[in-house]
């Protein structure tokens, strides 16, 4: 058993993806620089990560799919702190993204919030906003009102 391993949860923010080299008839494992915001960088809330292998290539499949004016992701990493260029580093071996902006996603989201205004029934009720929340909790919704921005209905 290591003494490194590492959990965080913040925000990502990547800085670079050095270019991909390609062997004969291979390709090598992207390999992803980014910062990980646990709190404010000027008390220490700011984290070298180090993503490859898996977690580069879902990390990258996100970044694809996202919305690229939600803001960064919020994710919790796995992983253990290495040393690399003469610093610590933490080397990601799992991620998970939270808040999903997945567009597709999204809008079943939005199309359960419509299902649970319009059911009286309490114990549907209640078992709709249950999928609502496991699947990311209410998305943003656009209101005509006045061009404001709101979320799901409150319980």
């Amino acid at each position: 058993m290591s003494n490194n391993i590492v959990h965080l949860s913040g925000w990502l923010e990547i800085y670079q993806i050095p270019p991909i080299p390609v062997k004969r008839g291979q390709f090598e494992s992207p390999v992803i620089q980014a910062w990980l915001y646990t709190d404010k960088p000027y008390i220490g809330g700011r984290h070298p990560v180090l993503i490859i292998g898996q977690p580069a290539h879902i990390t990258l499949q996100w970044a694809k799919e996202s919305d690229p004016q939600a803001g960064l992701p919020q994710v919790v990493v796995q992983g253990k702190l290495v040393s690399h260029e003469s610093s610590s580093t933490v080397l990601v071996k799992v991620i998970h993204f939270l808040n999903s902006y997945d567009p597709t996603l999204n809008a079943l989201r939005a199309e359960l919030i419509k299902l649970y205004e319009q059911t009286t029934d309490e114990e549907l009720r209640k078992r709709i906003w249950e999928l609502i929340e496991h699947a990311g909790g209410p998305p943003v919704i656009v209101s005509s009102k006045q061009g404001g921005e709101e979320t799901g209905p409150e319980l």
